[in-house]
C-alpha cells in the first residue's frame, strides 16, 4: 500500500488521473482489454474530466462498470452513470445498471470469466463507506456474489445496487481517495489497527495487492 498526501483536491485529482493512465498503460502490456470499476460521488469528478481528455489511452479496449449505482433511471440526475458520462464523455464501453442479473452477466463476460476488476476506483465516505458498503451493514458479511441489490441504504436513495466486498478485495489494482477534509476522521479509522472492516468498510481495500491511497488534507 502506498499513501500519498496531496496539498488540495486539485493536486489529488491530477495525481489520480496520472496514476489511472499509468496503470491502464501497464495493464495493456499483457491484456487486450481491461475492466475498471468506477465510483460515483464527487471524489473522482475532476479526475474523470481529465481522463476524458486523454487521447493517448485506447478507450475502446476499456470496459467500465460502476461499483455501485442508485436504482433510478439512467437519465436521472441521481444516476452515477449519467453523471459519469457528463464528466468523462461517451467513449470506451460504459455499462449502466439495468438489473442485477444483466449487470452480473455483463461483468462476468467482460472480465474474461475471472470476475475481477483490473482496476477499481473508490472514494471513501465520511463514515468510511466504499461503494454502497456501509459501516455495520449486514452486506459486509455477504460473500460469493458479485453485484447485489439493497433497499435499506443509510443514505438516500435507499434502493441501490453494489458490488460485494469480495469483488473489491480480489481486484488487481485499486485507487482509494479520501478527497476532502471531512474525510480525515474516516482516514484515521482506515489506518487504525483497532477498527474493524465492518466498522470502516474502506479497510477492505487493503486486501488489494496494488493499492494507492490519496488524501487531500
Amino acid at each position: 500500500m502506498r499513501i500519498i498526501n496531496c496539498k488540495n483536491y486539485s493536486e489529488l485529482s491530477k495525481k489520480t488521473a496520472s496514476f489511472i493512465a499509468k496503470i491502464i498503460k501497464n495493464l495493456f502490456k499483457n491484456n487486450d482489454e481491461i475492466v475498471i470499476g468506477v465510483s460515483g460521488g464527487s471524489s473522482f469528478n475532476d479526475a474523470y474530466e481529465l481522463l476524458g481528455k486523454n487521447k493517448v489511452i485506447d478507450w475502446d479496449r476499456v470496459h467500465i462498470f460502476f461499483v455501485d449505482e442508485r436504482i433510478v433511471s439512467l437519465e436521472d440526475n441521481l444516476s452515477n452513470y449519467k453523471n459519469f458520462l457528463e464528466l468523462f464523455g461517451r467513449k470506451g464501453n460504459v455499462y449502466g445498471y439495468r438489473d442485477v442479473k444483466e449487470y452480473n452477466d455483463l461483468f462476468y463476460e467482460k472480465s474474461n470469466k475471472k470476475k475481477v476488476f483490473d482496476l477499481v476506483l473508490l472514494g471513501a465516505g465520511e463514515d468510511g463507506h466504499v461503494a454502497s458498503l456501509f459501516p455495520n451493514h449486514s452486506l459486509m458479511d455477504l460473500r460469493g456474489k458479485r453485484y447485489v441489490e439493497i433497499d435499506d441504504s443509510p443514505k438516500e436513495p435507499k434502493k441501490r445496487v453494489t458490488v460485494t466486498r469480495n469483488v473489491i478485495e480480489e481486484s488487481k489494482n485499486a485507487l482509494l481517495l479520501f478527497a476532502s477534509f471531512n474525510k480525515k476522521r474516516a482516514f484515521g479509522k482506515f489506518k487504525s489497527g483497532k477498527i474493524s472492516a465492518k466498522e470502516c468498510p474502506a479497510k477492505i481495500v487493503k486486501k488489494v495487492k496494488n493499492l494507492v491511497v490519496l488524501t487531500s488534507f
